[in-house]
């Protein structure tokens, strides 16, 4: 129980700090019912609990609520539990990740403003690497220069690259013509078709997909797991 109630305090004090602004019109009691509940949506879902570990869990919290600080046992537990917590999460959105599919025959527009879909983009060839970017993040801009001689290394072994804005078209034709870029530059569709399934919260993003649709690595562009994949496909960086 000490291990469910530290770890729940320990997300809790997490989503304090995004829960913000509360409508006023609500009572006290009101906004602590609203908080539970987001509290318990949010790490419920992310954890992928069960029906057991879901009981456990808010016994562990509702154990946790009614004392005012954590004993001296528990404090030597948040670090290895917080480690855990966010262990466990990322090895459930590995797996949602795995068994997800992504739509290929979406409409998106580039920054011509032609339409096309990844289905189309991808057929005859081994795969189709997307660069999820935005102007506003620095990092993203700042490896464009290496996105180019990816895309270079990699059109030969047939692996396509394209770069997927997250804003307006205009965005991404002002950096193309910006930043030279000479293959794909598109924009996502409104309703964030692709950024909402693959849950990209953070930039850059490099998505590497098959012609069906499948994720064969979603995570940022630096990583040298990406060159793992890639190999996977018999192609090199």
């Amino acid at each position: 129980m000490i291990y469910l109630k530290t770890i729940s305090l320990y997300l809790f004090c997490g989503l304090f700090l995004c829960f913000a602004d509360p409508t006023q019109e609500d009572t006290e009691l009101e906004k602590f019912k609203k908080l539970g509940k987001i509290f318990g949506t949010m790490n419920s879902n992310g954890l992928g609990l069960n029906d057991e570990e879901k009981e456990a869990f808010i016994a562990g919290f509702a154990e946790g609520v009614k004392e005012e600080k954590l004993t001296e046992e528990e404090k030597a537990e948040v670090r290895k539990l917080g480690a855990y917590a966010i262990s466990r999460k990322e090895k459930v959105r590995l797996e949602r990740l795995d068994k997800l599919q992504v739509p290929m025959n979406v409409t998106i527009q580039s920054s011509e403003g032609e339409e096309t879909t990844l289905a189309e983009l991808v057929k005859g060839k081994k795969a189709i690497l997307i660069d999820f970017w935005a102007s506003w993040c620095k990092p993203c801009m700042q490896i464009m220069p290496n996105l180019k001689q990816i895309e270079k290394k990699l059109a030969p072994q047939g692996i396509v690259t394209i770069g997927m804005n997250i804003e307006e078209i205009e965005v991404a034709a002002a950096v193309k013509k910006y930043m030279q870029i000479e293959f794909g530059w598109y924009v996502e569709p409104k309703g964030d078709p692709f950024t909402d399934l693959l849950d990209i919260k953070s930039y850059p993003r490099i998505l590497l997909v098959s012609p069906e649709g499948k994720v064969l690595y979603n995570d940022h562009p630096m990583k040298p797991a990406l060159n793992t994949a890639i190999a996977k496909l018999g192609a090199t960086l």
